[in-house]
């Protein structure tokens, strides 16, 4: 990611690079289309970046079939890798401007020549990240704050970027509008159509790095509903929509979010937090039901109350496979209905916590509507995820046949029937969260050990356990682990340690030991003696405080 510098600038060196970039006839005889799905692959927010980098300077053909990858998502670069030095992608699209706007750049505020680039990088642009964006026009000013803060005044930077970006890019794939202490409206910019029309992948989120914002502040209230409209009136094949906002006390924002969901033609994933009023519940799952031929995936963030609608869309929904309730607190006055969704994904989670080093996913969910939609999924649900799990619901997942990944926290004891759905299933990975008294003690440790099939091969015991169970569960386990995740232990030294060390230098297929360090230890005096420890034993990966972890650990789950 270092080389981001050289792609920043390299526009000003065309002369240069043309000696860097001679063809070869090898390479020539390259058939082009393999050679962008090649090159395509190392377009993520990587350090495959600099790989990427390096590819511009082959030759000629190398470079123009690069060039394109790396301005595709060139503010998303920057944001994920936390790079300090955006102003230099900023003075790279200045030097795309018009001729005119680059005469007002250069009389009023940088006072020099903006040379003509290489490439016209703004029609490369295919994901917008506004967080970025403004990131990058930040550093910029204070990078030349000595010589032309007090000369903004006379051009609007920000809008003369984002014209540029949305007037000359191709379309964009992807818009994520993230919203902190200020956020720029997307409708200012000139000819948004130009940018929007294909647009597949929307992102409407609150800030992510706790920023200040106040979302009452009327001038961000604006904003933000005039961003809704923009999308609206011209992107309406968005495949994955994710709204993310705190509660709406104007009530103004849901209704733009229902014409949103009204204009879209082929709704595949719905990622949304209940930031709406009440009042507007039905309308919203009303018109989420036009998309229900198309929808695969449905994500509802601390969602308050089952509404009938709700039912009603789940059930008129033929493809839907992923279903996620998370951090709910529903609870159900009237009779729950009948489901038939027929579900591969399952998932009610709570809200991470860490309390007396047992990590609590708290949840309040009525019980009935996870049955309900469990016996209805039972014949195709391969990964289940609860974060309150019972002896009814236990009895209930022996239906489940096709299970692979099962995630619970037990709320009750379920030491007696555990074991014997373990003993008939095609587990492949297991994780226990909560207390581990309500899967095991110590008369039936050995059993529930025993009990882990021989189809399984990732186990993760977030739970406190003593160090002698721990080893006695895994020394009498048969299943042919190959990573295991344990929550920290207050005492990882002696005997546990030659342990593990034993157990994964025996076991040949052992690719991961995942340590996870809840946030109560940091600044404690042990902390230093526990990592110098854990930096003994092979294939180790620790992991400190639960704000790290979850990510981490609820990466495939759409949590984060």
């Amino acid at each position: 990611m270092g080389n981001l510098d050289k792609l920043l600038t390299s526009e000003n060196t065309t002369e240069g690079t043309s000696i860097a970039i001679k063809s070869t006839s090898t390479i020539a005889k390259l058939d082009i289309e393999c050679l962008e799905k090649i090159l395509g692959n190392f377009c993520d927010l990587s350090d495959d970046i600099e790989t990427l980098f390096s590819c511009t300077l082959v030759n000629r053909l190398w470079c123009k079939i690069a060039i394109p990858f790396l301005w595709s998502n060139p503010f998303g670069y920057l944001r994920c890798q936390k790079h300090d030095r955006g102003w230099q992608l900023i003075r790279t699209y200045l030097s795309c401007l018009p001729d005119d706007e680059k005469t007002k750049v250069n009389k009023w505020i940088l006072q020099a020549d903006l040379k003509k680039p290489l490439f016209d990088y703004p029609i490369y642009l295919k994901c917008l990240d506004t967080f970025g964006f403004q990131e990058a026009m930040t550093k910029w000013k204070r990078h030349h704050w000595r010589t032309v803060w007090e000369r903004l005044g006379h051009f609007d930077m920000d809008k003369a970027i984002g014209d540029i970006l949305f007037s000359r890019c191709r379309g964009l794939d992807s818009l994520d509008i993230i919203f902190f202490a200020y956020t720029q409206n997307i409708a200012y910019f000139e000819e948004p159509s130009n940018g929007l029309t294909k647009l597949q992948s929307c992102k409407i989120i609150h800030d992510l790095q706790g920023r200040y914002y106040n979302y009452t502040e009327n001038r961000e209230q604006v904003t933000l509903n005039d961003n809704f409209k923009i999308i609206t009136k011209y992107a309406h094949n968005i495949k994955y929509l994710e709204i993310n906002l705190p509660e709406s006390r104007s009530g103004r924002t849901g209704h733009e979010l229902v014409k949103l969901l009204k204009n879209q033609k082929n709704l595949e994933e719905f990622v949304v937090r209940e930031f709406w009023d009440i009042s507007l519940t039905a309308d919203v799952f009303d018109t989420l039901r036009l998309q229900s031929n198309f929808l695969k995936a449905l994500s509802l963030i601390r969602i308050t109350h089952f509404h009938e609608k709700l039912s009603q869309l789940l059930n008129s929904c033929p493809n839907l496979k992923i279903l996620r309730f998370l951090e709910p607190d529903i609870r159900v006055d009237s009779e729950v209905p009948s489901f038939n969704c027929e579900l591969t994904n399952f998932c009610v989670w709570g809200k991470p916590m860490i309390s007396h080093f047992i990590i609590n996913p708290n949840i309040t969910f009525d019980l009935d509507i996870v049955k309900s939609i469990l016996e209805s999924s039972s014949s195709t649900l391969t990964k289940l995820v609860l974060g309150t799990f019972t002896k009814e619901l236990c009895l209930t997942i022996f239906k489940c046949k096709k299970l692979k990944f099962l995630i619970i926290q037990a709320s009750e004891d379920i030491s007696s029937l555990l074991p014997l759905y373990l003993l008939s299933s095609d587990l492949q990975q297991l994780t226990l969260f909560g207390k581990h008294k309500n899967y095991f003690n110590q008369q039936t440790l050995v059993e529930f050990s025993k009990s882990l099939p021989s189809t399984l091969y990732h186990l993760d015991l977030l739970l406190e356990i003593l160090p002698k169970d721990l080893m006695v569960l895994i020394s009498n386990c048969s299943s042919p682990l190959k990573k295991i995740s344990l929550h920290h232990q207050q005492n990882i030294f002696d005997d546990v340690l030659l342990f593990l060390k034993k157990y994964i230098q025996k076991n040949k297929r052992f690719t991961e030991l995942r340590y996870i360090i809840d946030n109560k230890v940091y600044g404690e005096v042990y902390l230093d003696p526990i990592l110098h420890a854990l930096k003994t034993i092979p294939k180790i990966n620790y992991v400190l405080g639960k704000n790290n972890f979850y990510p981490f650990y609820f990466q495939d789950t759409g949590y984060f």
